[in-house]
């Protein structure tokens, strides 16, 4: 595609882009069907479990709710003096099974995924939080307020902005893999910790668990043409493309492990830093949960057209659990300061 982007305008080209981009840090729900829905697919799972488990254990099917109130299906499998248990998620075992792949080798791997998550540190780490460094692993994430409102009645959280929410996440370690569990009213009464000390040190945690980054769009994307497109000619013109429209002059704001990294946003003096870098102010394009795209107010391009790019992405090139918000903010209009709005949590209830 980015062979033709020539016979485009820029506001095309633009569009076009920003898509190619997505592409590279988001992943793109994948479509399901056959013959056997996915609820009766569960409630198969379940049976085959409960005859391979016997006494001791018990199976349910669970509905959770993730970001944006998109809901996955899921079974725990719990054992008999065990209160913690990992959710194994069914739609990509529905999907290999629709696609061939044999019951009896689903059920062995969803086993196999229980036995080593009950043997890891998780439970042993749950159950002894440390109070006194408790503070120390909470980061922060921002979503949609709105989508999550369900998700929210229950959780530590502060507003952002009239259209966006910050969650509270504290972090575990296991090895080199890192997992979080979302901090809700009910963790802070078991530890006996408020929800103001939750909140005192997040922010500056979070800048350090997950550092900010910052880069020209045209340095990313030529970086992945440059590493997925083998044709040397098309490599030339896709950048000979980019430097007709110098870069298309966007910036892509994120965090190192481009995860959840629209939560840069909310760092400290991230915004001021990034005016000065431009030489000005600029428009904030929410194109994910994952990262933010930054566009200089050098009038090349019309709020307007902005707008309609946002919720045409947001529609066309992104997961729906992962959608931040249809709107675009402008700098230094939009601070992104937490209003600490939510400190009564009955708000929603």
């Amino acid at each position: 595609m980015l062979l033709y982007l020539t016979k485009y305008g820029i506001n095309d080209i633009i569009l076009i882009c920003l898509c190619i981009f997505l592409l590279f840090f988001s992943i793109i729900s994948s479509v399901l069907g056959g013959n056997m829905d996915l609820n009766e697919f569960v409630n198969l799972i379940i049976v085959c479990l409960e005859k391979e488990l016997g006494d001791g254990y018990s199976v349910e099917h669970r509905k959770i709710l993730k970001n944006n109130s998109i809901e996955f299906d899921s079974i725990v499998i719990m054992e008999e003096g065990h209160n913690i248990a990992p959710n194994i998620y069914m739609q990509s075992f529905y999907l290999d099974f629709i696609n061939g792949r044999d019951i009896g080798d689903i059920i062995r791997e969803i086993l196999r995924v229980f036995r080593t998550c009950r043997k890891s540190d998780y439970e042993r780490l749950c159950n002894k939080i440390d109070p006194e460094h408790f503070q120390d692993n909470i980061i922060i994430r921002l979503v949609n307020y709105e989508k999550n409102i369900e998700m929210l009645k229950q959780a530590v959280y502060d507003r952002v902005e009239d259209d966006l929410a910050v969650t509270y996440h504290y972090v575990i370690k296991c090895g080199k893999e890192k997992a979080t569990i979302r901090i809700d009213r009910k963790l802070c009464e078991c530890l006996g910790i408020p929800e103001k000390t939750v909140k005192e040190n997040a922010v500056n945690n979070s800048m350090r668990i997950n550092p900010p980054t910052f880069d020209r769009m045209d340095n990313i994307l030529l970086k992945s043409i440059n590493k997925y497109l083998g044709c040397d000619r098309a490599k030339k013109e896709a950048i000979e493309t980019f430097q007709r429209n110098d870069g298309l002059n966007m910036y892509v704001l994120s965090t190192e492990d481009r995860s959840n990294g629209a939560v840069s946003l909310l760092y400290n003096g991230i915004l001021d830093r990034i005016s000065k870098v431009i030489g000005g102010n600029f428009y904030i394009l929410p194109s994910s949960v994952h990262e933010i795209i930054i566009v200089p107010d050098n009038e090349s391009m019309s709020r307007d057209f902005l707008d309609g790019m946002v919720m045409s992405v947001n529609r066309e090139c992104v997961d729906p659990e992962e959608v931040l918000s249809d709107r675009v903010y402008y700098y230094p209009d939009n601070q992104f300061v937490i209003s600490g709005s939510s400190v009564d949590s009955s708000e929603g209830s």
